[in-house]
């Protein structure tokens, strides 16, 4: 049976993370913002590339004097403008380089949508494993009310042991409803953004692949040349450069071309040619130029300000992906906390452990196992935000059971 991103069901299978991501983008109607844009865009550069149209007159002039008499002439023509000669190029790179703009916002929000995303997939997968290790306690706590009874029975100890356990016992029960409750807001949450309820996930684990990068240095400038956000002001300033260059030449005068024939009421036909230009009395186009200018000079400004902010939060959170790495690299048994309580267990049998001790020792498993869990949650939520923040892709797997 396949279930919903082509992996395996009623078993364990490696699940890919970019197709669930790709459904997220999807549900979200990503794909469709990308179509949008790209439509918008076309239309643009249609409208830049276009020829102006041109103008068709007609003309009839009429001519009285006392020594002449009465003429008539009557003229038409085709008239049509230059500018396009020296805008046309400027204003089709205008318009290419907005659509790059345009789509690196759409890229910002598939950064946002893909981190909501695995951090769901994340939350998921430590309550599970939490709500496991207090269903774990839970049966140690029954166990051990069994073998207490029999002790109360036996009249090795009193009555009033059975009820330490109870309190123990409520205690781990509300704890374990609560850990069914996130992890059914996880469970929402996810199936919200991607569109599929058919989940069960096992672990979140690391790629083989890891980072493109080897250092802190390497992640800043891997963030400087890939993040969306700081090649988006790239595009920007280019786009608004772009938006300068098709300003000022818009400054050169207003040129049309009029080309025509003329017939007067005598039968004579003759034609004409003429060329119109407008006189820059006024600052008009040049405070457009002006007005481009400046914006792109505040689009570089803000630029080295991004730059310098992204060199700084890649350092941090670097450096704390390395801390948690190590901290989960190094990270204690399992099976060594279940060997504690199985150890307590027998002891408590033997007569060797008393009640407190051994419901101490169970206090004790499950510290370390939520202990190990906030390595582990820190670890990934440490790798998603390095991803995040440098624009690398999220290199982490996901295990379905």
């Amino acid at each position: 049976m396949l279930g919903p991103f082509g992996w395996t069901s009623h078993s364990i299978a490696e699940i890919s993370l970019k197709n669930v991501i790709d459904s997220a983008y999807e549900q979200q109607q990503i794909n469709a913002q990308v179509v949008h844009e790209e439509n918008i865009s076309i239309a643009r550069i249609k409208h830049a590339r276009s020829f102006p149209n041109p103008r068709v007159f007609w003309e009839e002039e009429r001519l009285s004097g006392n020594n002449f008499g009465d003429s008539k002439e009557t003229k038409i023509g085709i008239s049509t403008s230059l500018d396009f000669l020296w805008n046309r190029v400027s204003q089709i790179e205008a318009a290419e380089l907005r659509q790059e703009v345009a789509l690196y916002d759409i890229e910002l929000k598939r950064v946002g949508i893909a981190e909501q995303v695995v951090q769901s997939l994340m939350r998921m997968c430590i309550e599970k494993k939490r709500l496991d290790s207090l269903e774990r306690v839970n049966r140690y706590l029954d166990d051990f009310y069994q073998a207490v009874s029999a002790s109360i029975e036996a009249g090795a100890v009193p009555s009033t042991s059975l009820k330490m356990v109870e309190i123990t016992q409520d205690r781990y029960r509300s704890l374990m409803l609560e850990s069914k409750l996130s992890l059914k807001n996880a469970h929402i949450a996810i199936t919200h953004q991607t569109g599929s309820s058919d989940w069960n996930i096992e672990s979140l684990e690391i790629t083989d692949s890891g980072f493109p990068f080897l250092d802190v240095e390497s992640a800043v400038a891997y963030a400087k040349s890939h993040h969306p956000e700081i090649r988006k002001a790239k595009s920007q300033l280019e786009w608004l450069r772009a938006e300068s260059r098709s300003a000022n030449r818009k400054k050169l005068p207003k040129a049309s071309l009029d080309v025509g024939g003329l017939q007067n009421e005598s039968g004579q036909d003759g034609s004409y040619i003429g060329l119109s230009v407008d006189l820059p009395f006024f600052a008009k186009t040049g405070s457009l130029a002006e007005i481009a200018k400046v914006e792109a000079e505040k689009v570089e400004t803000e630029l080295k300000r991004i730059a310098l902010i992204f060199e700084s939060a890649v350092k941090q959170v670097y450096r704390a992906w390395q801390v948690h790495s190590e901290r989960w690299e190094n990270r204690p048994s399992e099976a060594k906390y279940e060997e504690l309580v199985e150890n307590s267990s027998n002891l408590f049998l033997a007569g060797e452990y008393t009640l407190l001790e051994h419901l101490g020792t169970i206090e004790s498993y499950y510290q370390g196992i939520d202990s190990i869990l906030n390595r582990e949650s820190k670890f990934l939520e440490s790798t998603i935000r390095l991803a995040t923040e440098t624009g690398a892709e999220i290199p982490l797997i996901i295990i379905e059971q």
